[in-house]
């Protein structure tokens, strides 16, 4: 369970990196939605987690960060 989970924030951390002043916002809204759904999950498996949870979820705030972090850089007009 904790490996499915890590291999998906680090699925969500790959596909960030991709993301360009060319990437669509409704692209950005997905991994959104994904990095959502793998936070309920990890909520829903909190219970047979134990201790990885808190390593698991700060991995996660992570990834969400350096989304917002890239959709902050993308917003900003080229040569600015």
């Amino acid at each position: 369970m904790t490996c499915g989970l890590e291999a998906l924030i680090e699925e969500h951390l790959r596909a960030i990196e991709t993301f360009g002043e060319d990437t669509r916002q409704d692209t950005i809204e997905r991994a959104a939605e994904r990095i959502k759904i793998t936070r309920h999950k990890l909520a829903a498996y909190s219970v047979y987690l134990g201790e990885q949870r808190d390593r698991l979820e700060r991995d996660l705030a992570l990834a969400q960060g350096k989304l917002r972090a890239r959709v902050e850089t993308l917003a900003v007009p080229a040569g600015a």
